[in-house]
């Protein structure tokens, strides 16, 4: 009897074996032509059309080989019957991939359903396929299967326990949603990006360029912070102190302006300046702004923390020191050393000199202008000027550069580059109008600022200084309009190779699969 059961489990356990390796090498073949054809419906469709046909007409077939036994006659109908399982097995399965599982539930361009749970649906499929061969084709008896299957699942599970916590983890993962391949999370205080969700692990790539791989019970179980949800919107908390004789209310008037010049930070949420708490320093304030690129956020707080800078530096709005620690010698050195007033007044008066609206104006005339100016310190990306906006002042480069721009339907493209020598906004000094351009500080730029102000004593001195630059305004116009000009025929004789180019791009990324939006070309100032 023992025998008999023993030879009936080994019996039992042969056929699984050959069964399921001959299903996975049929099957393994199958897939990579299907990928090689890039069609797996077709085919499988196709295969199980052959297979059929051949199926139904196995007796006139078999009519050509009158040698064969009955045996291999059972044994060739049972194999084709198999092959008709598996294809449809994998017809069924390249369905649901190609109709359901990345067509009906792909969701904003991205597959709602995770990769464990499509090969979950796979291993069903092929499971099924497998029972129908044994029942319905070898006339096996499922239960014993089953019960077998039973076992053989208890033993691997009792001696792969930290496997499976890996898989059910994986699997609970891939239910809740906590984050999606490619987005930018914090967990346990590291910055990354999810690169891969698998049966076990999870693969993030930090931003200093490292993978790490994380076990999927560690995942689940650790402090997670996902900055691509419910929108990739992130907002970020700048501390600082200034010194406490500065009124609160001037600096949030000054930080909020200095953080809304930087490009990429939303206007809607609104930034905030805070004052947070009082210390013996100062007054603890904290900048909060909100940008929409997580992957770059150390970037954009370098943006706005350097506009902050910038800002409160022109503003004279001083950082606090400790002051108990002030005691220091009165030859001590500042840690940045200020220039005399006379050689800043002169440095002004040299780069107004230089400057092409101020050539036909009288030196005595001009030192009465200097000395009236200051310098002004700009940083990148802070915007100077605004293009519509109104405006009663020009602008002279001293040092560093200035990228001048025109703004279309809230989009800045660069246009021309300006330095030392070079000035801006004459026709806002001079007649008030509106800003033509907008104007950004390319780096560590310094400005004297000419102001209408700072103009009418002087032409009320000197009346007859009004028809020499209204004549020199013109000159200035004129070669703008020039520029304009030339650089719209430009624009115009390139635009139709462009256009013939982003179309060809497109075709080709159409043709290879990718994306066919066309990516914005690189413009220089």
């Amino acid at each position: 009897m023992f025998a008999e059961s023993l030879s009936h489990a080994l019996d039992l356990l042969g056929f699984v074996l050959l069964a399921v390796s001959g299903s996975a090498v049929f099957l393994t073949v199958l897939t990579w032509r299907s990928r090689k054809s890039r069609r797996p419906v077709s085919l499988g469709v196709s295969l199980v059309l052959f297979f059929l046909t051949s199926w139904f007409m196995l007796d006139g077939l078999l009519a050509f080989a009158p040698g064969l036994s009955d045996r291999g006659e059972e044994i060739a109908g049972k194999v084709i019957a198999s092959l008709v399982w598996l294809s449809l097995a994998f017809t069924a399965n390249a369905a649901l991939k190609r109709f359901v599982w990345y067509g009906a539930l792909v969701r904003e361009g991205r597959p709602s359903v995770p990769d464990i749970l499509v090969d979950l649906a796979s291993l069903g499929v092929y499971a099924a396929a497998l029972l129908a061969i044994s029942s319905l084709v070898f006339d096996r008896d499922i239960t014993a299967i089953a019960a077998t299957s039973g076992v053989v699942a208890l033993v691997i599970g009792y001696s792969a326990q930290s496997t499976l916590a890996e898989v059910f983890a994986g699997l609970a993962l891939n239910l809740s949603h906590p984050f999606r391949k490619g987005d930018s999370v914090q967990i346990d205080g590291i910055w990354a990006v999810i690169v891969d969700m698998g049966w076990r692990s999870v693969s993030l790539r930090t931003y200093e360029g490292n993978l790490i791989v994380l076990p999927n019970t560690k995942a689940a179980s650790m402090r997670l912070t996902n900055m691509d949800l419910p929108d990739n919107r992130t907002r970020h908390h700048i501390p600082f102190v200034m010194d406490v004789d500065v009124p609160p209310a001037r600096v949030r008037e000054v930080g909020i302006r200095a953080m809304l010049e930087v490009p990429a930070v939303l206007r809607q949420p609104p930034p905030m300046i805070l004052v947070k708490n009082f210390t013996e320093w100062g007054v603890a304030y904290e900048a909060i702004f909100w940008q929409e690129n997580p992957n770059v956020w150390i970037l954009r707080r370098d943006e706005v923390a350097g506009a902050l800078w910038y800002g409160f530096h022109r503003a004279g709005l001083p950082f606090a020191v400790r002051r108990r620690d002030l005691a220091a010698p009165d030859n001590a050195a500042p840690p940045v050393p200020r220039p005399e007033p006379r050689a800043v007044a002169a440095e002004i008066f040299a780069a107004l000199r230089r400057a092409p609206l101020f050539t036909v104006v009288p030196d005595d005339a001009l030192a009465m202008l200097a000395s009236s100016q200051r310098r002004l310190l700009f940083g990148v990306p802070e915007r100077i000027v605004r293009q519509g906006d109104a405006g009663s002042s020009m602008y002279v480069i001293l040092s560093g550069e200035v990228n001048v721009m025109l703004d279309a339907d809230g989009a800045e493209t660069p246009i021309a580059t300006m330095g030392p020598g070079e000035s801006f906004g004459h026709m806002s000094l001079m007649t008030g109008e509106p800003r033509s351009a907008t104007v950004r500080a390319a780096g560590d730029v310094v400005l004297v600022e000419i102001t209408k102000e700072a103009l009418a004593p002087v032409l009320e001195t000197h009346p007859d200084l009004v028809e020499a630059l209204a004549a020199q305004i013109l000159v200035l116009k004129e070669a703008n309009d020039r520029f304009q000009a030339e650089r719209q025929t430009r624009h115009e004789t390139e635009e139709p190779q462009t256009t013939a180019i982003s179309r060809l791009a497109a075709r080709i990324r159409s043709f290879f699969g990718g994306e066919t939006e066309e990516m914005p070309a690189r413009a220089s100032a």
